[in-house]
């Protein structure tokens, strides 16, 4: 399988031309999923002139693997659980994931979160696997009570954009039915952003 992308910046350019259209003359806000999720909401935001923030989700990793989800939460309490694992997920391992997301608002957040009511809101991620992380989020801003939610990414597995489309749009550059072992399988640039990356692009939109 060739590579896709060269990188999240591609990534936020291709998407911000598919959205234009999507959003045009309406209020709409851009938020970025940390840490990848950043520099496209970024491009997003900068190329279509709408509003520009972080939200933050994160998943639930299995006891004895570590990069297995089997949840996710979103930052106003919202749960998502993979359905085979619905036992699993225990009091002490929620609010250690909620401290995580606590510590990703106060080094992230440079300014409050706008009124997302009656506006659209865009969800922006680099790349959607299992979807446990994005359907936490758009559970999430529901309560809020958008006049829409879009949820953007570069890359989604085709039963995860399918399960994700029932809940809200999902708009993805690419939807993949190959084996999908990782997001990075799609980027010929996937590096972690350090928090200095991240902090400066939120820097650059104040």
């Amino acid at each position: 399988m060739k590579l896709h992308f060269k990188n999240r910046e591609q990534v936020g350019i291709e998407l911000a031309e598919k959205l234009k259209d999507m959003v045009k003359g309406e209020p709409a806000v851009v938020l970025g999923l940390p840490r990848g999720g950043v520099p496209i909401a970024s491009i997003i935001a900068k190329t279509l002139n709408l509003e520009f923030n972080i939200y933050v989700s994160k998943k639930i990793p299995h006891p004895q693997d570590e990069e297995f989800a089997i949840g996710a939460i979103g930052e106003f309490g919202e749960v998502s659980v993979n359905p085979f694992f619905p036992n699993v997920i225990t009091k002490s391992s929620i609010e250690n994931i909620k401290n995580k997301i606590n510590s990703y608002i106060n080094k992230y957040r440079k300014k409050p979160l706008p009124s997302l009511e009656s506006k659209i809101v865009i969800l922006a991620d680099d790349g959607i696997a299992t979807g446990l992380s994005m359907m936490a989020a758009i559970k999430d801003i529901q309560q809020f009570h958008p006049k829409k939610i879009l949820a953007a990414t570069g890359v989604a597995a085709q039963d995860t954009f399918e399960k994700l489309n029932k809940m809200t749009t999902v708009v993805a550059l690419i939807i993949s039915n190959d084996p999908f072992f990782s997001v990075g399988m799609y980027y010929e640039d996937f590096h972690q952003l350090t928090d200095q990356e991240v902090e400066r692009i939120l820097s650059d939109e104040q």
